[in-house]
């Protein structure tokens, strides 16, 4: 049987019910093909199943009419990229390469951007506090360091309360990327604040390793303010931890 939808993925969340404006390539009852919405590729397209699948390797018997339909999409696509731009390539990840937990797949063509070249992150827009909590939980918890910017504003601030650090949008992301044995957050209780959605708090529980093996468990809750549809101030309040950041837990300086 298919793994049910946990509501941990960007496309049942926001790509196929349409929560944000797409530049749709194609659609039918089965598949969704639109423009990615921060492409790292001259041309990228992405192609999904509208129905939750997991990844390609957990297909069953039970998906074959829609990963057959995937396919004649992804066919089709490739087709057309191919005669207008003279090569293409398809491609889907796995495991802790997949930044999503649905089964998705790349059309691509040309040279590959680099993060600036990719410019300001454009599927947040119009999100509130709530959105925006749940989906910076689904980034963390599936290790998806490069989304993590896109729901942060520029001037975004992060203040720890019991080490009394505050981080800018760059040093908090490397804070979570660099931290040595950060397994899973799991979300607690999240709720929505403001006249316009524009504060909230998360609460979460998180999961790790020690320098030893043993397993690590925290709980945070993260209060959130939204300026112009992303994140812009963060405070995170962390139990039972010290004052003190722990050895080897902060990023490199220069």
């Amino acid at each position: 049987m298919t793994q049910s939808y946990d509501g941990t993925d960007f496309y049942c969340d926001v790509a196929v019910p349409r929560a944000v404006p797409l530049d749709v390539v194609h659609e039918d009852e089965l598949v969704l093909a639109y423009h990615h919405t921060r492409p790292f590729w001259d041309v990228h397209v992405v192609v999904v199943p509208k129905r939750h699948i997991a990844s390609l390797t957990t297909v069953t018997a039970e998906d074959e009419a829609d990963v057959r339909a995937l396919l004649r999409v992804v066919q089709r696509v490739a087709r057309q990229v191919e005669e207008e731009h003279g090569a293409a390539a398809v491609l889907t990840n796995l495991g802790a390469y997949q930044d999503s937990r649905h089964l998705h797949v790349h059309v691509h063509s040309g040279p590959q951007r680099s993060q600036a070249a990719v410019g300001p992150p454009q599927h947040t827009g119009g999100m509130d506090a709530a959105a925006l909590l749940t989906r910076l939980a689904e980034v963390i918890d599936a290790h998806d360091w490069d989304a993590l910017p896109d729901l942060l504003h520029e001037d975004f601030t992060c203040r720890l309360v019991h080490t009394g650090e505050v981080f800018d949008r760059d040093g908090w992301v490397r804070l979570n990327a660099d931290y040595p044995g950060f397994q899973r957050l799991h979300v607690e209780d999240l709720v929505a604040d403001g006249d316009r959605g524009d504060r909230g708090v998360l609460r979460a529980r998180v999961v790790g390793t020690s320098g030893t093996g043993g397993e690590l468990v925290f709980a945070v809750a993260s209060f959130a303010t939204v300026r112009d549809g992303l994140l812009s101030e963060l405070t995170e309040v962390w139990t039972d931890v010290d004052q003190q950041a722990p050895e080897g837990t902060r990023p490199r300086q220069g």
